[in-house]
C-alpha cells in the first residue's frame, strides 16, 4: 500500500526545515536524502501556517511519489533544485516563493502519463538558475498570479541574440530557437565543451495550459516553452526572453487578456499558430510571429502557386482576431507554409534593413491569405511581401521612393477623406502594406505621411493594388498589377 506523509501547519505558527551544507555519504543507503525535506513516497502539505525549508545541501524538497500543497505559506531556498518532484505535484490556492540554484519546481518522469503539474489559484514567485517551473510532460496552469526570473533573466542571453539582424548568425536549426544555455567548461589544452543548462520560466514535456491569471517572466531562454503544444487562453503576461518568448515545437495556440513582450529573440514560434484574440505586443531582435518547426499537419494551404507540397511541409499562421502589434529587426510576420489574416488588427513596423520582411511566407507556392480584419505594415523594401492578389480582402503595397524615418506617421484616407487606417512606425521604411475589409475595388485611396500626400492608388481589376516601383521581392501572389499612380 501507498505509504505518504502529512505535515499540518498550526494555524499562526512560522515553522523552518534547514539541512546541512554537507552528509556524511558513509552512512546512507542507495535512496539517500539530498534534500531538507525528503520523502521516498508521498508528501501533503497542508493547514494554515507557514514553512520555510532551506536546503543547504542540494534540493529543498525531494518527493519520489507526489505532493500535494493545499493550505499554507510555503517558502523554500535551495542550493540546487528548489522543489524536486518524481511522480506529480498539486498546488491548490497556495503562496509559494522559491529561490534556487537549480530548478524551481520540478517534476520528472520516465512514463508520460507522470510527471505532470498543476498549479490552481497559487501565488508564485521563483528566482531559479535553471528552469523556474518544468514539467517532463503535461503542465496546467489556471489562475496563477506569477513572477518568475530564471537563468538570470534576458540579461544573461544565451541565444544567438546579438547576432545582427540581416546577417547570417548562429544556426538555430528547425526546432525554433537555441534549447539551453551555453556554459563553456574545460576539458583539456584549448579546448571547452558547451554543457546545456536549461532556463526557461515555463516549461513543459507535452501540453502546457494556461487559463487566467497574471505573469512576469523573465529567463535566460525561453519563457513558455513546450516540446508539444502550447494554449494560452486569457491572462496577463509581461515578458522579458533571452530567446523564444513563447515557444511550442507543435501547435501554438493563444488568446490572452494581454501579452506585453518587450525584449525576445522571437516573440512568438510553433510550427502551426492559431491566435484567436488579445492584445499582443511584441519587440523582438530577429522575427516577431515564426511560424517553423519539424512537426508535421494534414493542413494544406497551398493557395497562389503551383508547387506541390507535401503534408510535412505546410506549416500555418493564422490570425483571428486580436490587436497585435510588432516591432522587429527580423521578418515580422513569418511562415515557412501559408499564413492567413481572418479578422483583428495587425501591425508590424520593422524591419529596417534590406535582408528581412515584414511579411514572409514560404517559398513556392504559399501565400498570405486576407479574408478579414486590418493590416499595416512598414518596413524595408528589399525583401517585401505582399498578400496574394486571390485574397477576398483588397490590399494596397506602397514602394516609396523615399525612406522615411522612425516616428513618422502613416494614414490612408478614401476618396472622402475618411480614415481607414493608421499608425506610426518606430522603424525607418520606404515600403507600406494596408489592407481593411472597407477597402473596395474601383476606389481610390491617399496615403498621408507626416501630413504630407504621398502617394494615390485605385484598387482595378485585382484585390491587389501596388504603387511605385518594387526594388526586391514582391512576394508571393504580389506582383505589380492593379494598381495606378
Amino acid at each position: 500500500m501507498p505509504q505518504k506523509t502529512v505535515i499540518s501547519l498550526v494555524p499562526g505558527t512560522e515553522n523552518t526545515l534547514t539541512d546541512g551544507s554537507d552528509y556524511d555519504d558513509s552512512k546512507q543507503d542507495a535512496g539517500k536524502p539530498s534534500a531538507a525535506l525528503y520523502s521516498k513516497d508521498s508528501v501533503t502539505i497542508n493547514g494554515s501556517g507557514s514553512l520555510t525549508v532551506n536546503g543547504n545541501y542540494q534540493d529543498g524538497i525531494k518527493v519520489n511519489d507526489i505532493l500535494r500543497v493545499t493550505e499554507g505559506t510555503l517558502t523554500v531556498n535551495a542550493n540546487e533544485d528548489g522543489i524536486n518532484v518524481n511522480d506529480y505535484i498539486v498546488m491548490l490556492d497556495v503562496p509559494v516563493t522559491v529561490n534556487s540554484g537549480g530548478d524551481g519546481i520540478k517534476c520528472s518522469h520516465e512514463d508520460d502519463d507522470m510527471g505532470f503539474i498543476v498549479l490552481e489559484g497559487t501565488t508564485l514567485t521563483v528566482t531559479s538558475g535553471s528552469d523556474g517551473v518544468s514539467a517532463s510532460s503535461a503542465l496546467y496552469i489556471n489562475n496563477v498570479s506569477a513572477e518568475i526570473t530564471s537563468g538570470g533573466g534576458s540579461e544573461e542571453s544565451s541565444s544567438s541574440s546579438g547576432a545582427p539582424s540581416g546577417d547570417m548568425g548562429g544556426d538555430r536549426g528547425m526546432g525554433g530557437g537555441m534549447r539551453g544555455g551555453g556554459i563553456m567548461s574545460p576539458v583539456g589544452g584549448n579546448q571547452t565543451v558547451t554543457e546545456s543548462v536549461s532556463a526557461k520560466s515555463i516549461k513543459a514535456g507535452t501540453d502546457l495550459l494556461i487559463s487566467g491569471g497574471s505573469f512576469i517572466l523573465d529567463s535566460s531562454e525561453d519563457t513558455i516553452h513546450s516540446d508539444g503544444d502550447v494554449t494560452i487562453d486569457g491572462g496577463t503576461f509581461e515578458i522579458s526572453a533571452g530567446d523564444d518568448a513563447v515557444h511550442a515545437d507543435v501547435n501554438l495556440v493563444i488568446s490572452p487578456d494581454s501579452m506585453n513582450i518587450t525584449e525576445c529573440y522571437e516573440g512568438l514560434e510553433g510550427a502551426y499558430i492559431t491566435i484567436n484574440g488579445g492584445e499582443i505586443s511584441i519587440v523582438s531582435s530577429d522575427d516577431g510571429i515564426n511560424a517553423s518547426g519539424e512537426g508535421t499537419s494534414s493542413f494544406g494551404m497551398r493557395m497562389g502557386g503551383s508547387e506541390e507540397k507535401t503534408d510535412d511541409d505546410d506549416f500555418w499562421l493564422i490570425v483571428n482576431g486580436g490587436n497585435i502589434v510588432i516591432e522587429t529587426s527580423g521578418d515580422g510576420f513569418d511562415s515557412n507554409g501559408s499564413a492567413m489574416l481572418n479578422g483583428g488588427t495587425l501591425k508590424i513596423y520593422g524591419p529596417e534593413d534590406s535582408g528581412n520582411g515584414s511579411i514572409d511566407v514560404g517559398d513556392g507556392g504559399y501565400a498570405l491569405i486576407i479574408n478579414g480584419g486590418s493590416l499595416l505594415a512598414a518596413g524595408s523594401s528589399g525583401m517585401a511581401e505582399n498578400p496574394s492578389s486571390s485574397s477576398p480582402q483588397c490590399s494596397i503595397a506602397f514602394y516609396l521612393d523615399d525612406t522615411y524615418s522612425a516616428g513618422s506617421t502613416i494614414v490612408l484616407t478614401d476618396s472622402s477623406g475618411t480614415e481607414i487606417i493608421s499608425g506610426t512606425s518606430t522603424k525607418k521604411f520606404n515600403w507600406i502594406c494596408v489592407s481593411d475589409d472597407t477597402l473596395t475595388q474601383g476606389e481610390t485611396y491617399t496615403l498621408t505621411i507626416d501630413g504630407v500626400e504621398t502617394a494615390s492608388v485605385t484598387i482595378e481589376d485585382s484585390t491587389l493594388a501596388t504603387y511605385g516601383s518594387s526594388g526586391g521581392m514582391s512576394g508571393n501572389g504580389g506582383g505589380m498589377g492593379g494598381g495606378r499612380r
